[in-house]
């Protein structure tokens, strides 16, 4: 359950972010990918749909949801060592 969570909240990210190229996420080196419309229900684009992997850690998938929700995408950052 937690798997296919993780897998549809990578999709709706994807799907927020920019409009659906599928070449581009045909090159995506990952073992599944489901993007689905939320406001549809229509799958966008599916890779392995029905595969069984571990889920990305929640930390990297925390940073993502507040980066969209909070940060400016377009902007760039610098990170130091301090």
């Amino acid at each position: 359950m937690i798997k296919r969570f993780c897998t549809l909240l990578l999709g709706t990210t994807i799907t927020l972010l920019a409009q659906i190229d599928k070449n581009k996420l045909n090159k995506l080196e990952v073992e599944a990918l489901l993007v689905k419309d939320m406001t549809t229900k229509q799958m966008l684009y599916s890779k392995e749909p029905f595969k069984e992997v571990q889920p990305a850690s929640l930390t990297k998938v925390m940073t993502v949801m507040l980066a969209i929700e909070r940060g400016n995408l377009g902007e760039s950052v610098t990170i130091t060592r301090e």
